[in-house]
């Protein structure tokens, strides 16, 4: 009997749709309107020019007669859906009351026909009574229990996420008295529970607060990781061996200085592109044959004159 009244009541406030009937032969929906299929007709023709021309223009056309369509056919499925609501509670109230109107009429037909077959006694007559006033209160509790499945109100018991859609603020809600498979996004603006609100957004506040000074934390850590692999490479570097201590065969010398108060050779090694400082003394023990290159390279010889060009030196001169 419920089954029939949902499918009588959606059919009165929404109307049906055969599936198998032909495009052009098949009913509408109640809420499928003049203004609805307008709306759905210039989306079709403004996403087929879409697909016809591409151009930014077609494509902003599609997009806002889309979102025109869309809305429309929300709003249309939320009157409906409304409309279905009142006429279910509609139809409750009509079957309490018939029901109860039943049961008196039940018990009276009950009442007068004992009254008819046996002369009544004081009991049956106080039966009789009973029987009928186990009835009657039917009428009161099938009204409360209307009037409380149409007060009844969803409480939020928890907000649980946020996100924005299409500019519009909407968090994820935890309802009261149902599980997390009836969670639900619901818009800002719908929502009446600003404490719950101000408690997610410091909780998420804080939370933000917290990944980023994990990052900040995780980033010095690295910074001073950084440096300290620096620092003992430079450490390293500076204890490495230098000079003919690092074990190379002398190919040159490059140059000299005594810029710290001792001669230096600039040392130029075999197989190696890094040149070294190394003192003089211990260059000329160790190479003497590449310090005598170095000087070699660098000595300037000079000729004397012989005598016959003394001789033609002097004859100019008189």
């Amino acid at each position: 009997m419920f089954r029939t009244s949902i499918v009588d009541v959606s059919y009165r406030s929404c109307g049906h749709k055969d599936v198998s009937a032909c495009h052009g032969s098949n009913p509408r929906t109640h809420w499928w309107t003049p203004v609805m299929r307008e709306a759905v007709r210039l989306k079709k023709e403004s996403y087929r020019a879409f697909l016809a021309y591409g151009t930014p223009e077609a494509a902003d056309r599609y997009r806002q007669s889309k979102q025109i369509a869309a809305r429309m056919v929300a709003e249309a499925k939320t009157w409906a859906w409304e409309e279905f609501v009142e006429a279910m509670k509609k139809d409750f109230r009509m079957a309490s009351s018939a029901n109860v109107k039943l049961a008196t009429i039940a018990a009276k037909k009950s009442k007068k026909a004992e009254e008819e077959e046996q002369p009544a006694p004081a009991a049956a007559d106080a039966a009789t009574t009973v029987a009928a006033a186990a009835a009657a209160p039917a009428a009161p509790a099938a009204a409360a229990a209307a009037e409380e499945e149409e007060e009844e109100e969803y409480v939020v018991e928890k907000v649980l996420d946020r996100r924005v859609v299409k500019g519009k603020v909407e968090f994820l809600l935890k309802w009261k008295g149902f599980s997390d498979e009836d969670n639900t996004w619901e818009p800002e603006e719908n929502l009446d529970c600003p404490d719950l609100i101000a408690e997610y957004m410091q909780k998420h506040k804080e939370k933000e607060e917290k990944k980023r000074e994990s990052k900040r934390k995780a980033s010095s850590e690295a910074t001073g990781d950084l440096e300290e692999r620096a620092g003992k490479k430079r450490k390293e570097e500076g204890e490495k061996a230098r000079g003919f201590g690092r074990g190379l065969q002398p190919e040159r010398i490059i140059g000299a200085t005594d810029s710290s108060g001792e001669l230096m050779f600039l040392m130029k090694w075999k197989n190696s592109d890094e040149a070294d400082l190394v003192p003089a003394k211990e260059a000329n023990v160790k190479c003497p044959q590449v310090v005598i290159s170095f000087y070699e390279e660098r000595l300037t010889w000079h000729s004397y004159p012989t005598e016959e060009e003394d001789k033609k030196e002097e004859d100019k001169k008189d």
